[in-house]
This record gives structure tokens, sequence and C-alpha cells, in this order.
């Protein structure tokens, strides 16, 4: 074949006929999924994605990121790279919003969610999750993190399609891992959602669905060694850090097991159901409980509607056990550390079972259709209701993000001209600031947004407190002198010194002096 032919070829195949023309292959629900998904995480994160929005860990990764291979996400630091290593907040935005899209539509296919009215609403409540949000805060790792989910999602796939599957299944949750491991939850969770299919199908033999729990499991734990063995060759080129615990994934105690796995039934319920989470309206707290009822009705409709036989039904019963405790596996992998928001996003595949399974005992026979109808409008209904909720609290989040970066502007320029108005400053001289500046604030300066509260989402006091606020005066506002901040050995000498304890607090006068080479600002400990 000569240069002429291969470059023929090639033409034709990326020709927009040809794409056309395989594009008209992709099954409907696919096409559905990914445009409203596309469409919906756009559309709920178009305030993210078209402002610079940054919480603390984003000012200190503004224009660049090695971040990961310390905490076990060895291939962060190069994925980061590609997408150009700066917190570029359209295109990292964008792209998580692409891996978002492509996470739907292999969920939707693994689920068998067809009606179109249902896909659209798991793409609804996928690409707006809280914890969508709060990945995006941080918007220079955002794009890494979400091709994390995105290979989770294709591992469980090839697994469950492919009759060599597992082998590329727990490489792609390897490499999943190594990217952020708390969307290992969200491979186990779709594996057990595909058993439950399965199983409530009844079109498969028992010893043959034993077989593919036994398949499945195996997966997940290959991917899991694996990915433990690569960091354990990773810490020899880069020592591991802890971080809420996720580093040490995989060490607990057999003795310990009973309490974590009840820790985290008991923290799937809260974050639904308690007030620790005030994600979800009160009055939505009862659609919820409603659809998870109506779900269990429909479950066991169908399986009675199919004559299941016991050893089958005994399976589906325990898969359907199982499957909370799959979306928070890693309360029981990191069991040193409460999983913070970031980690759960295995807890919106409680939103898409109820789904899957309506469309599901609509294909049964003898199901009687006016209370399955009546199910499935709870269902639709609730969970429309809870995308929508968690659209308006993103927009929330990044409205209450952007008016405390307008407050911290404007606080740092006051700071600054006090700074460089001090008798004796010369430019490039060393700030220590022997307290924290959120102590000369008066009172909150909007109350109602600090009520608002979601991982990495801050409010005025928490950006002047943070460990890179000296990098915000750098980046930000152009100050090129080192700023020692409250905990900081420099600002504990300067404030040991009789002549600072003598000192005003700022803002007041005098509260702002250059002792030693050193612009020293007073503040309150």
């Amino acid at each position: 074949m000569n240069e002429k032919t291969i470059r023929e070829r090639a033409r034709r195949f990326f020709s927009f006929e040809a794409l056309a023309q395989r594009l008209k292959h992709v099954p409907a629900h696919i096409k559905t999924t990914f445009a409203a998904a596309m469409a919906a995480g756009l559309l709920t994160h178009l305030y993210m994605l078209t402002n610079k929005l940054p919480n603390h860990d984003d000012i200190g990764h503004l224009f660049g990121c090695n971040y990961g291979a310390a905490s076990g996400r060895w291939l962060l630091p190069a994925v980061l790279k590609i997408s150009g290593n700066f917190s570029t907040p359209w295109l990292n935005g964008l792209l998580s919003v692409l891996w978002l899209a492509v996470a739907c539509c292999i969920t939707v296919e693994l689920l068998r969610i067809r009606r179109p009215f249902f896909c659209v609403l798991a793409a609804a409540l996928m690409v707006s999750f809280p914890t969508v949000t709060s990945t995006l805060t941080y918007m220079f790792t955002a794009d890494g993190y979400f091709l994390a989910l995105a290979l989770a999602c294709g591992a469980v796939f090839c697994a469950a399609r492919f009759r060599f599957g597992p082998a590329a299944a727990a490489v792609l949750i390897t490499l999943s891992m190594a990217l952020y491991q708390s969307y290992f939850s969200v491979a186990a969770a779709l594996c057990v959602g595909t058993l439950i299919l399965d199983a409530l199908d009844g079109e498969l033999p028992t010893k043959r669905l034993m077989v593919q729990c036994l398949r499945l499991f195996l997966t997940l734990l290959a991917g899991l060694l694996l990915y433990l063995l690569t960091v354990k060759i990773s810490a020899h080129f880069v020592p591991l850090t802890d971080y809420q615990g996720i580093s040490e994934i995989g060490r607990f105690s057999p003795a310990d097991l009973p309490k974590l796995v009840a820790d985290a039934y008991r923290r799937y319920g809260d974050f639904f159901f308690a007030a620790s989470y005030p994600l979800h309206a009160s009055f939505l707290k009862y659609g919820l409980a409603a659809s998870a009822v109506c779900t269990i009705y429909q479950l066991a409709r169908t399986a009675y509607g199919r004559r299941l036989p016991a050893g089958k039904t005994l399976l589906l019963s325990a898969l359907l056990l199982v499957y909370p405790l799959a979306g928070n596996i890693i309360t029981v992998m990191a069991p040193d550390q409460k999983p913070h928001l970031l980690m759960l996003y295995g807890l919106c595949y409680a939103l898409l079972l109820p789904l899957a399974v309506t469309e599901n005992a609509e294909r049964a026979e003898g199901m009687r259709k006016t209370p399955q109808r009546a199910c499935a409008c709870v269902i639709a209904a609730t969970l429309l209701i809870t995308s929508f909720g968690y659209a308006v609290a993103a927009n929330q989040a990044y409205l209450k993000m952007d008016v405390a970066g307008k407050q911290l502007a404007s606080y740092s320029t006051r700071l600054l001209s006090a700074i460089e108005s001090a008798p004796g400053y010369i430019g490039g001289m060393p700030v220590a600031l022997t307290g924290y500046p959120s102590s000369s604030l008066p009172a909150d300066p909007s109350p109602p947004l600090s009520e608002f509260e979601l991982l990495g989402v801050f409010s005025l006091r928490d950006y002047l407190d943070a460990y890179t606020y000296g990098d915000y005066l750098r980046m930000y506002h152009g100050f090129i002198g080192t700023v020692y901040s409250a905990g900081s050995d420099q600002a504990a000498y300067f404030k040991a010194l009789p002549e600072v304890a003598a000192m005003p607090a700022y803002p007041s006068e005098g509260s702002v002096r250059v002792i030693e080479g050193c612009v020293v600002v007073k503040l309150r400990w």
C-alpha cells in the first residue's frame, strides 16, 4: 500500500460524509443522552465556565500543577499537562462536561435506560450532582477527575459486554484510580446495577448469573490490586503523603469492617435525608422516600410477574442490599477520614436505579399499568425536581464565590495600600501577617451567602485565612513581596516582639510598620 493510497483512505475515513454515516449507527438513546448531558452541563455550570471563580487550592495552582503523585494519583500530572496545565475555566470546564457526557452515555447503556425523557433525566442528574459543582471549584484538576469518571464507567462496560473485557477493565480501573481514587465507587455501583437488572430480567440461568457476579467482582478486585501495585512502584519516585486517608486505600483492620460497613450505609442515608448535607429541600426528602417505595414495589411486582426462582430472587435481594454499599465503598476503603463531597459521586447512582427499574418494569408481563404509571410519575417528578435543585445550588455556589472574590479583591487592595504606605517601605519587601486577616472584619459582609455551604465554595473569611492568600496577592494584585502567613515561623517571631504587641490591630492607624526590613501587619490572633 503506497503513501497516496493511505492518504486517500484517511481522507475518506475522516470525511464529513463518513462521519455522518457512522453517526447514523449510534443508537438514539446514546445521542439523546450525550446531547442532554452537554446541554445540561453547559447550562448548569456556564457561570463557572465563563468566569474565573477560584478557591484556595485553585489559587495556588493557577499557572501550573504537579499535584497528585504524592497522593497516589500518579497519572494526574501527565493528564493535566495535556490540557495546558493552567486553570483555564472554559477549556477545563468544557473538557469536564465532555467527559461527564461520555460517562452518562455509558451509564444509560449499562442500566438499559432507553426512554428519551429518562435519558435526559439521567444526564441532568449526573451533570448537576453536587459533587460536580464542588469538583469544578478545583478547576485546575477538574478535567482530569472527570476523565477518571469516564474511565471507571468504561471499565464496567468492557467487563460486562466483552468476553475478554475484564482484563481491559482492570487496566481502566487502575488508570481511573491513578487519576482520582474515589470513582472506584462508581465502577462498583455500575457493576452491581447491571447485575440487578440481569437478575430482574430472569433470562440468565442462576448459575450463569452467579458466574457473572464473580466475574465482575474479580474485575474490581484485580483493578484495585493492580492500582495498589502501581502506587507501590510510584512511591519509590514520589513519597506518598496522606490526604483524607485516600492514599492509604485498602488498609484497614478486618475487625473494623462491620463498623465501616455500617458507617457507609449511614452516610448514604445521611446524604439524602439528614441535615448534615443540606442539599435537598425538606419536601423533597419525602419525594425521595416515596420514590424508594415505588422502586421497591416495581422490583417486587416485576420479580413476581416473571416468576423468578427462589435462588435468583435471593441473589436479587442480596444485590439490592449491596447496591448502596457499592456506591459509597470509599468509606470502607479509606477508613481514617470521613469522605468529603468530592468522594461521593457514587451516591448519584442511587438516583439512577429507579429510572432503570421503572423502564424494566414497563416491559414486564402481568404488571398492572395504573400502579406502574403512578410509580413512574412519582419517580420522574421527584428526580426532575432534584436535578433542578442541584442546578440551583450550583449557581448559588458560583454566586457566592463571585461575590466573595470581589470582596476579597476590595479588602486586599485596602491592605496593600496600607502596606505600601508604611514609612520605610521598599518595593519587594516581605510582609508578615501576625494573625488571621479575617479577624479584622467587624462582621460578616454577606450573611445569606455564608449560610450556603458546599465543599470548595469559600466566603470572604475563608479566602483571607487560606494558606494561599499570599499567592492570591501575588497572582491577582501583582504584589511581589513574600507574604508570611499567621502560622509561619517568621510571623511568630514578629508577634513575640514587644513593639509589635504594643501596636494596635489592623485597620487602625499604626497597625502596619516596617520592622527589621519586614512589613509587619498586626492582626488579632
